[in-house]
């Protein structure tokens, strides 16, 4: 289960049992009471997401396969949205992200890591990952998971489903990969 700083240290020295960590997980005093609003926000307007060396501008999915959503990135408010459906090599659904919730099978998670306005998690002993990063301005994606057994890929420098490479691409939309 993933915990602020704070709360590790005290889950660590068995100050806290696990029905009260998930009592506060379901309820999370400091959003409730208007004190945090999550790590990951852009004051900008424009929201501007960077995968590889690809752009795309104010677009709430940036991947599809045929008709289903990969990953997308949308704004609200403030905050960026995260979504995506993890899947191992073999397909095996291991997770998704929804709106920024990222929901894993706990036996699964390899390190879940949250920094300033990072958030990352690893699962598979490094085998899939994805990191957000989020500045001033933009948005930043990195990482590597399966989708319908088709590898997807984000470092700095590139962007690659299947064997499929995309690179300098700036866009008002996102991508559709079809027949991957």
């Amino acid at each position: 289960m993933a915990v602020c700083p704070t709360h590790h240290a005290l889950i660590t020295n068995h100050s806290i049992n696990e029905d009260q960590q998930r009592q506060a997980k379901n309820d999370p005093v400091n959003i409730a009471t208007g004190k945090a609003q999550g790590v990951l926000s852009v004051p900008t307007r424009s929201l501007e997401v960077h995968f590889g060396t690809n752009v795309a501008i104010a677009t709430p999915w940036l991947v599809t396969m045929g008709a289903t959503p990969v990953i997308g990135v949308r704004s609200e408010g403030g905050a960026i949205l995260v979504t995506a459906p993890i899947h191992g090599r073999s397909g095996r659904k291991l997770g998704h992200i929804l709106d920024n919730e990222w929901t894993f099978d706990p036996a699964l998670v390899w390190d879940f890591q949250s920094k300033g306005r990072v958030v990352k998690a690893r699962l598979a002993n490094h085998q899939i990952s994805l990191q957000v990063e989020c500045d001033d301005d933009k948005v930043t994606l990195e990482g590597n998971w399966w989708f319908n057994k088709t590898s997807v890929q984000i470092t700095k420098s590139a962007f690659i489903v299947g064997d499929r490479s995309f690179r300098g691409c700036t866009m008002a939309c996102g991508f559709s990969v079809i027949g991957v």
